[in-house]
């Protein structure tokens, strides 16, 4: 039903992307909307931040014109494919039509790839960060630029506090032997 409410939404508008609030859960939980569904018109930047609270840089949930991704792939073996990619889909487009009712469902698994894996994968979101930054810097998105740069200055931050982390307990661990 998700997927014709955001068809609908496009058509109404005429734009080539639409997207809808996503439901963020551990659990098995649906909730119903007892009002009418009312998309509105924002600029991509607008969408692509969360209205300005995050970096929203994730493929569900949001309904594509095929022809957006003509020449733009995800990346194959990395993790945060997401990242590396949207980016360039919804950044350019001016306008997008946007639910801001929860339509789409996102699991979080506690033991997915992205919350279990404890290896250098982990730090593909890095390069993601730093290749979005480059392309916001010179495409002149300087507003979303500004919260990217937060963003990934915090990952550097809990990336470097967990090596710090892991070499103390590896010396503790070779005093304790």
């Amino acid at each position: 039903v998700y997927l014709l409410t955001l068809y609908e939404a496009a058509n109404r508008y005429g734009v080539k992307i639409s997207v809808c609030t996503l439901l963020k859960t551990e659990k098995e939980e649906y909730l119903t909307l007892d009002r009418e569904i009312n998309p509105k018109l924002f600029s991509s930047e607008y969408v692509y931040t969360s209205g300005e609270k995050e970096i929203a840089a994730y493929a569900c949930g949001r309904l594509f014109e095929k022809e957006l991704f003509r020449d733009i792939r995800f990346p194959v073996g990395k993790l945060y494919e997401d990242l590396f990619t949207i980016h360039k889909v919804m950044l350019p487009v001016l306008q997008i039509a946007m639910i801001e009712d929860p339509l789409y469902y996102y699991y979080v698994n506690p033991d997915g790839i992205t919350n279990t894996i404890v290896n250098k994968k982990r730090l593909d979101i890095l390069e993601a960060y730093a290749e979005l930054l480059q392309y916001l810097r010179q495409n002149g998105f300087m507003r979303v630029y500004r919260m990217a740069v937060h963003r990934y200055l915090h990952l550097l931050c809990h990336y470097r506090n967990r090596a710090v982390e892991q070499w103390n307990d590896s010396l503790l661990n070779k005093r304790i032997k």
